[in-house]
């Protein structure tokens, strides 16, 4: 199930006693619908005739069909609400508390393969976010402990544990696709969101970083600190086009004790953003640059960056960390790769479905001190993925949390840039530990059954029979601390010593029956004077100790009384 939606069943709409407001008549009379009509069935009927609203108010008539879903009960009638809803194609586009309400309307659903398949479709049209997942192995191991059946004190000691593997996975996601910046984002420069119904409608937008124009620079921070103990794996796709092939974008990761007021990129042109240049200083703080570089600039060693083959076109290369005027130092890089790096020349974004399509996922793994990196490339949506980094080690110290970011850059030569479908994702591998527990036990109480046969002589006052077998029915024992001492019965047993302390049997009504004849002893008690009896091999078990054991049965062979 959907985990980030915390309480989300157990919410209801409010009801509203108020008029309807005159935005909602409006919405009403356009869509032909009668004000009067009963909430529940005037819901179904708005939310099918959405789509034929003029565009101004289709948002509004969500709202109001929303609010009046709160009065239906049957789970199809909110799926139809919902699924209306779904193919406005407006879902990415809505302000996050109508989405928030648009999920709790789905909570209602009492099916929950239903209710399942439903939040499936919300999440698909970009209406219910996953933001948090959390996937869980199995629970450690439990261990068995065999104690004898009676009290024992044992000092606090530390028992070895084993652990099986757990793996702990968090995914956060973020939406580019409206018009509204997600939160913790920081936009400076060309950069810019182009579902605004302008540059793209709503909900189909990506995070623009450049247009293709001659040197300009745009950003995106994000000023959310993550933490780097168990490593780190980033995705997104990206798309260059539209001009002559410059400069490129790239991704970066700086020390998560930058501020936002102090962060700056770096310069503009071949340096990506990431690199100083001339006089303008490199980017704040940075950890590493990783460049998709169209003209081959981040590759070169001139212009104040250090390191380097020289020009590569269509090259991902990867540089180090570096503050103002100092480190930025090349790292490695890629040759030129035959797939291209961008779509030039072409006056729409390329087909994201296609083979101009480029998908990228970046892990970051803790190997000691330092960040091991491995980059995926996919060319294509249904074309190859290459991996381009396999292990590079990341030159430094990791810090305990980093910030990561995007920033697209054009000089002489342009190209618009841009990036969607970003995602960051905490991972856990632990592969098998020992975890020391302090086990205090004090006083162990089990319920414990105990079996003893006799089969010494015993003397019984005042009832004679052949041997016969008697049955002492709801005969009660309470053994404190199962250590009990009787002047009646001493019983050894080679795996178990009990001593009970004047151990006091009664019958209440005990009933003998004999072949002779029929006895009947209202309450007959039975004491044995200091008869010393062995039982072969008494069997004691008991999962741990102080038992009281109702019902005690004695089974005794009685020799008769001469």
């Amino acid at each position: 199930m959907f985990e980030d939606f915390s309480g989300a069943e157990d919410e209801v709409f409010e009801q509203s006693d108020k008029k309807l407001e005159p935005i909602a008549e409006e919405i009403f009379k356009e869509a032909g619908l009668h004000t009067d009509t009963p909430p529940a069935e005037r819901s179904e009927l708005l939310s099918a005739e959405i789509g034929e609203l003029p565009i101004e108010m289709q948002v509004q008539a969500i709202e109001v069909c929303v609010q009046d879903a709160a009065e239906i009960v049957e789970d199809s009638k909110i799926t139809s609400v919902l699924r209306n809803i779904i193919k406005t194609g407006l879902g990415r586009g809505l302000e996050q508390d109508l989405k928030d309400e648009i999920v709790k309307l789905a909570y209602e659903i009492d099916d929950g393969d239903l209710l399942e398949t439903m939040l499936q479709e919300l999440e698909d049209a970009g209406i219910l976010v996953r933001k948090v997942k959390e996937y869980r192995g199995p629970a450690q191991e439990t261990k068995h402990v065999e104690t004898p059946a009676e009290k024992v004190e044992v000092p606090t000691e530390v028992v070895e544990t084993p652990v099986e593997i757990v793996e702990k996975v968090e995914v956060v996601e973020y939406d580019f696709s409206g018009e509204i910046v997600p939160d913790g984002w920081e936009l400076d420069g060309s950069a810019k969101l182009t579902g605004d119904g302008e540059i793209d409608e709503v909900g189909e937008g990506w995070l623009r970083l450049s247009e293709n124009e001659k040197r300009e620079l745009g950003y995106a921070f994000n000023n959310e600190p993550l933490e780097t103990e168990n490593g780190l794996t980033f995705k997104f796709n990206y798309s260059s086009w539209g001009g002559n092939g410059g400069e490129g974008l790239t991704f970066f990761l700086v020390d998560g004790k930058t501020e936002l007021e102090e962060f700056n990129p770096g310069a503009a042109g071949g340096s990506l953003g990431y690199t100083a240049r001339g006089k303008t200083e490199g980017m704040s703080n940075a950890y590493v640059g990783i460049g998709f570089d169209e003209h081959g600039g981040f590759s070169n060693s001139k212009e104040g960056r250090p390191g380097g083959p020289g020009y590569v076109r269509d090259s991902v290369a990867v540089r180090g960390g570096g503050d103002g005027f100092e480190g930025y130092e090349y790292i490695d890089g890629t040759e030129r790769l035959r797939e291209g790096i961008d779509q030039r020349k072409v006056t729409e974004r390329p087909d994201q479905t296609g083979e101009d399509a480029r998908h990228v996922s970046i892990t970051f793994k803790p190997v000691e001190e330092s960040f091991h990196m491995s980059l995926e490339m996919q060319f294509g949506a249904e074309g190859e993925t290459k991996e381009l980094f396999s292990d590079l080690e990341i030159p430094g110290e990791v810090p305990d949390t980093l910030k990561f970011g995007f920033v697209g850059t054009t000089w002489g030569a342009t190209n618009i840039h841009e990036v969607s479908n970003v995602s960051v994702q905490e991972t856990v591998e632990v592969e098998t530990i020992v975890e020391e527990t302090p086990v205090e036990v004090e006083e162990t109480v089990v319920e414990a059954k105990t079996e003893v046969l006799v089969e010494k002589e015993a003397l019984i006052d005042a009832v004679e029979t052949p041997a016969e077998k008697v049955e002492t029915p709801a005969a009660k024992v309470e053994a404190p601390a199962a250590k009990v001492e009787t002047p009646a019965a001493k019983v050894e047993a080679p795996a178990a010593k009990v001593e009970t302390p004047a151990a006091k049997v009664e019958t209440p009504a005990a009933k003998v029956e004999t072949p002779a004849a029929k006895v009947e002893a209202p309450a007959a008690k039975v004491e044995a004077p200091a008869a010393k009896v062995e039982a072969p091999a008494a069997k004691v078990e008991t999962p741990a100790a102080k038992v009281e054991t109702p019902a005690a049965k004695v089974e005794t062979p009685v020799e008769k009384k001469q």
